[in-house]
């Protein structure tokens, strides 16, 4: 789109030739110095444009405000969650600590039940060997 900037070529040009410069260069001057100051000149429609972009980019940002807090908020949930299998990780632990005593008791137990299995297995041995000499005594 074109530029559009108020700018009096022929009273510039005018002037230059009052000050003693020549029609042509006159003209050429004032055309010269028209581009120049012309030109990279924002106009009306290259602002509305830049605006509708900046509405654009503002939206976008809201847009992605609203997915952050829409992350912090899962992000929360999730810390809450995390905080309760921590809980529950912990109460696993002591139970199996707690299992694990009792286990040991268990083969305590064991252990001991197996010394008196062997002790009972003597003193069957021995009955036996008493039983076997009282047949002896008695035939």
């Amino acid at each position: 789109m074109a530029n559009v900037l108020a700018f009096d070529t022929l009273a510039y040009a005018r002037r230059l030739k009052e000050a003693g410069v020549d029609n042509a260069q006159a003209e050429a001057h004032a055309e010269a110095v028209r581009d120049a100051v012309t030109e990279g000149v924002a106009t009306k429609a290259d602002i509305a444009g830049v605006e509708n972009e900046v509405v654009g980019v503002k939206t976008e940002v809201a847009g992605v405000k609203t997915e952050v807090a829409g992350v912090k908020t899962e992000v929360a949930h999730l810390k809450t969650e995390v905080a309760g299998v921590k809980t529950d990780v912990a109460s696993v632990k002591s139970e199996v600590a707690h299992l694990k005593t009792e286990v040991a008791g268990v083969k305590s137990e064991v252990a001991h039940l197996k010394t008196e299995v062997v002790g009972v297995k003597g003193e069957v041995a021995h009955l036996k060997t008493e039983v076997v000499g009282v047949k002896g005594e008695v035939a």
